[in-house]
């Protein structure tokens, strides 16, 4: 398995090295920029609504588990000091 990564990787950095090294490196980046704009435009983006609401759903779960978690860590350490 670690090997096949390593092959993975071996080849994506071959891949990578010829991109840049071909003479029209600039001309791919433009091309790249420009296909990378017309696919933005294709993103369906959440309201203004919709982000605050899911940010604060997130925050929320975020700070239950945290609480959860406190609570669950300050008993087992006022257990563990009864029992030692």
């Amino acid at each position: 398995m670690l090997f096949k990564r390593h092959s993975v990787i071996f080849k994506w950095l071959k891949g990578l090295s010829e991109v840049f090294l071909k003479k029209d490196m600039f001309k791919r980046f433009v091309n790249y920029i420009k296909d990378s704009s017309v696919e933005l435009k294709k993103v369906s983006w959440p309201t203004k609504k919709q982000a605050v609401n899911s940010t604060a759903l997130v925050v929320g779960v975020s700070l239950a588990v945290a609480l959860f978690l406190g609570l669950i860590d300050f008993l087992l350490t006022e257990i563990l000091q009864i029992i030692l």
